[in-house]
């Protein structure tokens, strides 16, 4: 079955959950934290330097996020 633009919000979701479990365990630990911080701020960089992707920006910033969200200690809401 061929992989459609449609499919790929789908694919993208599944693996935010399946990432969301993996970080799970790492709640509140700062390393962590600071670490996919980085990464996500490197990705969004490379992100924002192609012409036409604001919306990709968009969604990458709430994806990443969500992602923050997981890792961020329970007192917190956001990190």
């Amino acid at each position: 079955m061929p992989h459609t633009h449609d499919d790929s919000a789908g694919s993208q979701l599944a693996l935010l959950a399946a990432v969301k479990l993996l970080l799970a365990p790492h709640r509140g630990d700062l390393d962590s934290i600071k670490g996919l911080r980085h990464e996500l701020d490197l990705t969004r960089d490379l992100l924002a330097s192609v012409e036409g992707t604001e919306r990709k920006l968009l969604s990458f910033e709430v994806t990443a996020e969500a992602l923050m969200a997981v890792l961020a200690p329970p007192s917190q809401s956001q990190y």
